[in-house]
């Protein structure tokens, strides 16, 4: 859904909805967090490290590999982009969320449902209440400022770029210079979007994730497979 168009759309729902769908949204962008991780982990090895190219000589195949950890780097920056798309109903982008939960009715209804929780210990629920209301506060301010990030906009400018076989961008031929993508912009962008979508699972969803646990696992996986296999390459 166009921008315009879901902002408006958001505008028209009720609070609840607001709220239902923020949360809904949140769990799904969890999930799609993780698969990311994942390809970062492997990307470590394989793009940002030496484990596999110093097993492949000065060779054909060494083109091969070339290319190949090409693409992958450019997967890794398309994929992480795609969290931070600006606001689209039909999505569950950062943004979405984020523009879901700008109501001050849907931070009375976080409040109160966290108030719910524990309805026979009054202060605790009316700190926790409090506190869900603050992280929800901190996932939209962290969304506002990753979002106008240079990391995000040299990602951006590039993923438009490569998506559709442009010369120049739509903002570069405004007369912006947009320099390409650093090493780092991908896992400065991933590591937002980890600790913005904690921020809005805890308060939308009352519910948090071991993301450090869940990284070492796919740390463990990725070097499962890299670290042990050898290459030979045979011409």
């Amino acid at each position: 859904m166009h921008f315009e168009k879901s902002l408006k759309t958001i505008k028209c729902l009720s609070p609840e909805e607001r709220y239902e769908l923020a949360g809904a949204k949140t769990d799904k962008l969890v999930t799609e967090i993780l698969r990311q991780m994942r390809t970062t982990a492997n990307n470590d090895i394989v793009v940002r490290s030496p484990v596999i190219a110093q097993q492949i000589p000065i060779s054909y195949a060494a083109n091969a590999y070339n290319h190949f950890r090409v693409a992958q780097l450019h997967y890794e920056l398309i994929q992480v982009s795609k969290l931070w798309e600006p606001v689209d109903l039909d999505g569950f982008g950062l943004q979405t969320i984020s523009a879901l939960a700008d109501d001050n009715a849907v931070f009375e209804i976080v409040s109160s449902t966290h108030l719910d929780h524990y309805p026979k210990d009054y202060p605790r629920a009316a700190a926790w209440a409090k506190l869900s209301t603050i992280r929800l506060s901190q996932g939209r301010r962290l969304a506002s400022k990753v979002s106008s990030s240079q990391s995000l906009t040299r990602v951006r400018n590039f993923r438009d770029k490569v998506a559709h076989l442009l010369e120049q961008s739509r903002i570069e031929k405004k007369g912006s210079v947009i320099e390409s993508p650093l090493q780092r912009d991908a896992q400065v962008l991933l590591r937002g979007a980890r600790i913005t979508v904690d921020r809005f699972h805890l308060a939308l969803n009352g519910a948090s994730f071991n993301w450090k646990e869940s990284e070492l696992m796919c740390r463990r996986h990725a070097q499962a497979l890299w670290h042990g296999m050898s290459i030979t390459v045979r011409e």
